[in-house]
This record gives structure tokens, sequence and C-alpha cells, in this order.
């Protein structure tokens, strides 16, 4: 999914957003530093985990989208910094629905 819609964010709660921010800025803030992407990397899969179960006990089936772009992204850099690689275009992909819901949490919750 390439372009979310607020409608899409909907069942997301402010500490969801919280979450995801924090994680966010955590890895944006440390790309060269393995050690603080790895647990932002195991931060992002433990949040993956929560919304999925969420997911799960709405009756619902499938993986959460945000949070496996949430993971795909830290795993992506934590993988670029070991390899002290450049990014080749995965890692801002898997951005763009992160960046459009820290937006949309700025909106709804009024940051």
């Amino acid at each position: 999914m390439s372009e979310w819609t607020e409608k899409d964010f909907e069942s997301y709660t402010q500490s969801d957003w919280e979450l995801i921010k924090t994680v966010k800025q955590l890895a944006d803030e440390n790309l060269d530093n393995v050690k603080i992407l790895t647990r932002a990397n195991d931060i992002a899969l433990a949040i993956f985990g929560m919304l999925c179960v969420r997911l799960r006990d709405n009756g619902e089936e499938g993986a959460d989208g945000l949070g496996m772009s949430l993971q795909e992204y830290t795993g992506t850099i934590l993988a670029n910094a070991k390899r002290k690689k450049e990014d080749d275009g995965w890692a801002a992909e898997y951005a763009k629905p992160i960046d459009q819901f820290i937006e949309y949490g700025k909106n709804k919750f009024g940051e």
C-alpha cells in the first residue's frame, strides 16, 4: 500500500502514534549507530507483533501494514549500517506510510 488515507489510520491510538514516531525518530537520528539501530529494530518488531495481535483480537486476519513498514524500515537501515552501505531506496519506500502516519497523528492528536 503506497498511499494511505486517513481511514487507514483510524484504528491506531495515540499510544501507537507515540511509539511509532519515537522509534522512527530514534532510527533517523542514529543511522550509523548499529547498537542503537539494533534496539530500534527490536522495538519495531515488538510494535509490529502488538499491532498484529490487536488485528487478530478484533477478528481480522493478516499482518499490520504500518507495523510491518516500521520493522522493514528499521531493519533496512540497520542492515545498511552494518554493511556501511548507502540506502538503495528501500528504506525511503518503507518510511512513506510511517511519515504519513506521523503527520496524520500531528493533526489527530494535536501535537
